[in-house]
């Protein structure tokens, strides 16, 4: 079959939401017959692989692999994928996370009109639950620009787009210059990845489409241990290396001040981290501070200069002293911000409770003044009501008049009837009685008697 995209995944118990991750390769508009997924499982204990397995069964461009013991990172899977692949571009899937349904179709269909070796997208933040944190990141300095050329632009294009999964990538690329993931660090080891590629392409584009949603989990913050700060500090060591040894030196200052001014103050900080344990991680810190400060790109002020400058000079003591009476004052300082805050949230409390008030006392008004105009219509009702009243009652007298005088010239009319009938009754006897005289002289008239 030939695929357009490989899809890699590296899997670590992730049963809770590798369907989301699938699912929405399912729905890709390039089709997921174009999509070979490979995912490698790194000896997950949660159902993780035996569901995968279960899932390739019924879907044939699903490889599903495993590695032999738990790498405690994403490295190695990505890298036994990267052995399997098929389709002429890869794009990466961590599996907690899943893909917006033009994703693919979107990158794929760039990369081949630009002849870009990698186009990129942006990604959002979103819970656990899928509730949105933030709706666009992975797109830190646009400019308002598309195309970069590298590697001149090398520095402006890790400023667009710093996050190696919502990009598509060659395949071809990758191969010829045996770019792979390194398994000794856990902690950006993405970053390196992304960054070898780069300083193997002639060009990057920037589309502005939503491509992943990362699932960012917990939004309660997490302090950060030893063995973090280490790994940390040993993948920047990494990335300096690969960076200055390309002669793109600006494009690790503009990270090596930032790493540093994030990092060494959780030394002091982290509630993960043993006060013993602090000069030992200065110690391996020293390389990066020295660095930023020979290379003026330090901006410290005040009690912060002084301890960078402490662990440049390997006074770790004096420097984890100077870093705990900060931490101190910090912490001290924070205290009194959060009562600031609690004593302006109470009176912002107090105001919108009192903002609460007016408006119920505004609201209570206008009801009266609203019942006020209801009664005053009720009032009006009411009256026009009593002078219709009174007007027909001012009629019925009228026509009680009326029927007065009906009877009285009924009455009239009836005796006139009566005197009438009278009358009729009198004419009539007296045209019977002329009658019955007329007949008696004509029948002595017939018969001859005088």
């Amino acid at each position: 079959m030939k695929y357009k995209i490989s899809i890699i995944i590296a899997v670590y118990n992730s049963l809770r939401y590798i369907k989301d991750a699938l699912e929405s390769l399912e729905k890709q508009t390039i089709g997921i017959e174009n999509l070979q997924i490979i995912a490698v499982d790194d000896c997950s204990d949660d159902g993780s692989y035996e569901y995968l397995l279960l899932y390739a069964e019924k879907n044939n461009n699903v490889k599903v692999l495993q590695t032999t013991q738990n790498s405690g990172g994403a490295s190695l899977p990505r890298n036994i994928a990267l052995e399997n692949v098929s389709a002429p571009y890869i794009m990466f899937l961590d599996s907690d996370d899943y893909y917006e349904p033009d994703a693919c179709m979107l990158l794929y269909d760039e990369a081949q009109a630009s002849n870009a070796e990698l186009v990129t997208g942006y990604y959002r933040d979103v819970a656990c639950d899928k509730a949105i944190i933030n709706d666009k990141n992975g797109c830190f300095a646009l400019a308002n620009r598309k195309e970069y050329n590298l590697p001149d632009d090398m520095l402006c294009a890790m400023e667009v787009n710093g996050i190696f999964w919502c990009k598509i990538y060659r395949a071809d690329i990758i191969s010829a210059n045996n770019i792979r993931f390194k398994q000794d660090i856990k902690i950006a080891e993405d970053t390196l990845f992304l960054l070898e590629y780069m300083l193997c392409i002639r060009k990057l584009v920037y589309i502005d489409v939503l491509v992943n949603n990362y699932r960012a989990g917990d939004t309660v913050s997490r302090t950060i241990d030893e063995k973090a700060l280490e790994t940390i500090s040993k993948s920047y060591l990494y990335i300096k290396d690969l960076l200055v040894g390309a002669n793109q030196n600006a494009c690790f200052n503009r990270e090596a001040y930032t790493i540093a001014a994030n990092f060494i103050p959780q030394i002091f900080s982290s509630d993960k981290i043993d006060p013993s344990q602090q000069r030992e991680i200065l110690q391996k810190w020293h390389w990066l501070v020295s660095y930023t400060l020979e290379n003026d790109l330090a901006i410290y002020t005040g009690l912060q200069r002084a301890m960078f400058v402490l662990i440049a000079d390997k006074h770790f003591d004096d420097a984890v002293e100077l870093g705990r009476a900060i931490e101190a004052k910090d912490a001290a300082l924070l205290e009194s911000e959060k009562a600031v805050k609690a004593k302006d949230a109470a009176i912002h409390k107090h105001q919108q409770a009192m903002c609460n008030k007016d408006t119920a006392m505004q609201a209570q008004q206008v009801s009266m003044a609203e019942k006020d105009e209801a009664m005053k219509m009720q009032q009006q009702d009411i009256a026009n009501k009593n002078n219709y009243i009174v007007s027909l009652e001012r009629n019925s007298e009228n026509l009680s008049e009326e029927l007065d005088s009906c009877k009285k010239v009924i009455e009239n009319y009836e005796k006139s009837e009566t005197l009438l009938n009278s009358k009729c009754e009198y004419y009539k006897s007296q045209l019977d009685e002329l009658k019955a005289n007329k007949l008696v002289s004509f029948a002595v008239k017939v018969s001859g008697v005088k």
